[in-house]
C-alpha cells in the first residue's frame, strides 16, 4: 500500500520546496544515517513481494509467512517507512521526515482493518502467527 507514502511524500516535498525546514544533522551524518534506512526499507520491500507472489491483496487464498514475513507480519509497510524516513534524512527535509510519520500513521490504520480481515479469514492459523511475529520491526507481541 505505497500510496500512502507516495501522497504525503509529494506533499512533503511541495512544502519542502515552499518553505524548507532542514533536519539540523551535520553533513556526515546523513548518508550514514540516510542511506542504510533507504536501502534496509528497499530489500524489505523486495523480499516481501518476491515472498507474496501473485496474491489477491483483497481476496487472500494463503497467509504468507515466509521470507520477511517469517520476522515483520507487514514487512512491505516496515520497508516503506524506513525507505521514506531515509530519504527524509538524505535531503535533510524535515517535512520528508515529517510526511514519512504521517505515512506510517495513516497506513497503520490500514494495517489495522486488514487484520481484522485476516483474522476472519484464516481464525488460528492467523492468531498463531501474530502472536509469533510483530507487526512491523522488534519482538512480537504476546
Amino acid at each position: 500500500m505505497p500510496e500512502a507514502y507516495l501522497v504525503c511524500l509529494a506533499a512533503g516535498l511541495v512544502a519542502h520546496r515552499v518553505r524548507p525546514r532542514p533536519v539540523p544533522l551535520p553533513p556526515g551524518v546523513r548518508p550514514v544515517l540516510g542511506w542504510p534506512l533507504v536501502l534496509a526499507g528497499v530489500r524489505l520491500i523486495g523480499g516481501a513481494v518476491r515472498a507474496a507472489g501473485p496474491v489477491d491483496l483483497e481476496r487472500p487464498d494463503r497467509l504468507v509467512t515466509g521470507g520477511p514475513y517469517a520476522h515483520s507480519r507487514n514487512p512491505m509497510y516496515a520497508g516503506w517507512a524506513l525507505a521514506s524516513l531515509g530519504a527524509g534524512v538524505l535531503a535533510r527535509s524535515g517535512w520528508l521526515v515529517a510526511a514519512a510519520a504521517a505515512a506510517a500513521a495513516w497506513t497503520h490504520g490500514d494495517v489495522l482493518r486488514e487484520e481484522r480481515r485476516l483474522a476472519e479469514s484464516f481464525g488460528a492459523e492467523f492468531a498463531a502467527y501474530r502472536r509469533a511475529v510483530p507487526r512491523y520491526l522488534g519482538r512480537a507481541s504476546q
